[in-house]
C-alpha cells in the first residue's frame, strides 16, 4: 500500500483539526467524523493518512513537539550570553501565556494525562518532554559554564523544575483563565537560576 507523505496538506489539515479539537475536548471527547468536519474532509481522507485515532495522536504529539522545538528556538534569540538567552526564553513562554496562545493548553501534557495506557503515544509524550528539557538545559549549562563554572547545580535540574512548573502553571492558567500562574512560574524559574549562578 502507497504510504502517504507526512507533509502533505490534507495531513496537515487533519493534524491542525485535530489539535484544535482535542485542546478543547480531549481525545476521547473528539471523534473522527468531528475533524473531518472540521478540517473540511472526507473520512476516507482521514483514512488515508491514519489508520486510527492512536496513530494520529502519537502523530500530533510528534508534530506539536517539533513546532515547539522551533518556536522555544526562537524565542531564545541570539544574544552572546547564554543566560541573556534563557532570560529571552523565559520570557518568551510568559509572553505566549499573557497572548493566550497557553491557556489552551499543552498537547503533551493532555496526551499524557489521558492517554497513558497507549504506549505509542506514552513514548511520543516522553520524547517530546525529554526534547523540551534538553533544549532548555543545553541552554542553561552554557549559562552556568560562562558564568559559575564552580556552581554546584544541576542544568537538567533546573530544566525539568522548568517544564514541571511551567506545566502545572498551564493548568492553573486555564482553569481560571487567568495568564498569571505562568507568568509567576517564570518569574521563579528565573530568579532561582539567578541565585544559583550567584552560589
Amino acid at each position: 500500500m502507497k504510504t502517504a507523505p507526512s507533509d502533505s496538506p490534507t495531513r496537515l489539515r487533519l493534524l491542525e483539526a485535530a489539535a484544535s479539537l482535542m485542546l478543547e475536548k480531549g481525545f476521547s471527547g473528539t471523534s473522527i467524523d468531528t475533524i473531518c468536519v472540521r478540517a473540511g474532509l472526507t473520512k476516507g481522507a482521514f483514512f488515508h493518512h491514519f489508520p486510527n485515532k492512536e496513530v494520529l495522536a502519537s502523530a500530533l504529539v510528534d508534530k506539536w513537539s517539533t513546532d515547539r522545538h522551533a518556536i522555544h528556538g526562537r524565542f531564545f534569540g541570539t544574544h552572546s550570553d547564554p543566560l541573556k538567552r534563557v532570560n529571552a526564553y523565559a520570557d518568551g513562554v510568559a509572553c505566549a501565556a499573557r497572548d493566550g496562545a497557553l491557556l489552551k493548553g499543552c498537547l503533551i501534557g493532555s496526551f499524557a494525562q489521558e492517554l497513558q495506557d497507549l504506549p505509542a503515544v506514552r513514548r511520543s509524550c516522553r520524547k517530546g518532554f525529554e526534547d523540551w528539557v534538553e533544549q532548555l538545559a543545553r541552554q542553561i549549562a552554557l549559562a552556568k559554564e560562562r558564568h559559575a563554572p564552580n556552581s554546584a547545580f544541576d542544568p537538567v535540574e533546573s530544566a525539568e523544575g522548568f517544564v514541571a512548573h511551567v506545566e502545572g502553571a498551564i493548568l492553573i492558567a486555564k482553569a481560571s483563565d487567568d495568564a498569571g500562574p505562568v507568568v509567576r512560574a517564570v518569574g521563579i524559574f528565573k530568579r532561582g537560576l539567578r541565585a544559583a549562578l550567584a552560589g
